[in-house]
């Protein structure tokens, strides 16, 4: 990747991990409430809310039948149709009826990354932290901050997709990873780091 700034992308120091309560009991699923973003919707966005809420639907029947997989499925398809943090903490809540402790523990993650001040919002926020903390011993963390922020991160290979950007909590197996960021503008950024289980690094 050409370098077309002056100064090269960086990986930053992290910020302090903000402290998490102890865990607590099942977690209910978030109630959507796909309604349309604007007073007056285009056609198109009108079709957009009744394809998300199409497959939130069927992201619930599946729930509600313990299929797990298809509702995780399903619950990202509304979610790429109609963002929406609370299909995140669905998926979180899949993630971890299946015990799939790196997948949960990283939506979760996400879940808290983002604004989520609909009716409810006070108890899904505090479940989600609580969900985290049970879950620390169980999987091994990499912070990724960057210096601007803003960074697509890739893990091992950029085939897998993004991970997101940063900032971000990322939970991976065990192990040695290589951590990749790429910005618009700036020259990527590859850090290899090892992991264990329980504990967090960061770059």
């Amino acid at each position: 990747m050409s370098h077309v700034h002056p100064h090269p992308l960086r990986v930053g120091a992290p910020r302090p991990t903000k402290s998490l309560l102890s865990a607590r009991g099942a977690l209910a699923l978030a109630l959507l409430a796909l309604a349309s973003v604007t007073a007056v919707p285009s056609v198109a966005r009108a079709d957009e809310a009744s394809e998300a809420r199409f497959h939130d639907a069927r992201a619930r029947a599946h729930f509600e039948a313990r299929d797990f997989p298809r509702a995780i499925e399903e619950f990202l398809w509304a979610h790429r149709i109609a963002p929406n943090p609370r299909l995140l903490y669905n998926v979180a809540l899949c993630f971890q009826q299946l015990r799939d402790a790196e997948n949960a523990f990283s939506y979760f993650a996400e879940y808290l990354a983002q604004e989520d001040t609909l009716d409810g919002h006070e108890g899904r926020r505090g479940e989600a932290e609580h969900a985290m903390q049970a879950l620390l011993a169980e999987v091994a963390r990499v912070r990724v901050v960057s210096d601007p922020p803003g960074a697509s991160i890739y893990v091992d290979t950029p085939d897998h997709g993004s991970y997101g950007l940063t900032p971000r909590l990322v939970a991976l197996a065990p192990g040695t990873h290589r951590v990749m960021l790429s910005r618009p503008g700036f020259e990527d950024v590859s850090v290899e780091v090892e992991l264990v289980r329980g504990q967090e690094v960061a770059v």
